[in-house]
């Protein structure tokens, strides 16, 4: 039995190597882009970036157009703004100092009550 006969119809023969060729896996999209594989995945996971997971538990993969597309979409957003200017600040007066009263805690560490404390004289 020769190899195309073991295909379903609607499937052709590749050759080894002809369409996969354009195909990046996360590590090679980090490689290239000098980023880390964790930010390529965060790209995947959001829809920024546009990947395939051929297996269930199988790796992602990466066409190269869409490596492309993405990185012209990064690089052209707009630049970042420039930090707002603080508002004027108000002069501040400075406060009066108050007279510091005599101190309620006696020596034997009982607090003392004197009429005038709490109130403004």
């Amino acid at each position: 039995m020769s190899r195309t006969e073991s295909l379903p119809r609607d499937r052709t023969p590749v050759e080894p190597g002809a369409a996969l060729t354009d195909l990046l896996t996360v590590e090679h999209v980090a490689e290239r882009c000098g980023i880390s594989t964790k930010t390529v995945m965060r790209a995947i996971r959001s829809g920024d970036l546009i990947a395939s997971q051929l297996a269930k538990r199988g790796g992602w993969v990466v066409e190269e157009a869409n490596l492309a597309d993405w990185i012209v979409r990064r690089r052209t957003r707009g630049a970042p703004q420039p930090a707002p200017t603080p508002a004027p600040t108000l002069a501040r007066r400075p406060v009066p100092q108050t007279p510091r009263r005599a101190s309620a805690i006696s020596t034997n560490g009982t607090l003392t009550v004197t009429p005038t404390m709490g109130r403004k004289a």
